[in-house]
């Protein structure tokens, strides 16, 4: 049913429980896993002057957090591939999923209020709209099970 599976993850808990949910599919169903961080890149001003931080510092942040969730896909018995991309990550993780012909996007929901929501969006309801393949939100609170 699932022969890949993309699983997107930004270092929090919620992120978390959306990667052991994949992996329980992915190993239900055969499937490739593959988690995906996207880094983006903030920039600061001060007096006319941009700063930003260094591009390799928040690369080895975002493999950290990739190699922190694959080690959650290997407790659960499957081996997890990974994708950092750099750029804003609805739009980066939406464009890997539809490029590479992802059956299924799972992520984490942050659980915010509806004003918050409305006013902030968020990255979870935005893949929902931009990806092709379905997207699994995963809500907070849910436990893993067998």
């Amino acid at each position: 049913m699932f022969r890949k599976i993309l699983v997107a993850v930004d270092g929090s808990t919620f992120a978390e429980h959306a990667v052991e949910y994949a992996a329980m599919l992915a190993k239900k169903f055969g499937s490739e896993l593959v988690l995906i961080h996207a880094i983006l890149n903030p920039m600061y001003t001060y007096e006319g002057i941009v700063l930003s931080p260094p591009l390799e510092q928040l690369e080895k942040a975002g493999q950290e957090v990739l190699n922190r969730n694959v080690a959650l896909a290997e407790k659960i018995g499957v081996q997890a591939k990974t994708r950092l991309v750099v750029g804003h990550p609805a739009d980066e993780i939406s464009k890997v999923a539809n490029e590479e012909d992802f059956d299924l996007l799972v992520v984490g929901s942050r659980g915010l209020s509806s004003v918050k929501a409305f006013l902030l969006g968020s990255v979870s309801e935005k893949l929902s709209r931009l990806a092709k393949c379905p997207v699994l939100i995963v809500k907070p609170g849910w436990k893993v099970s067998e």
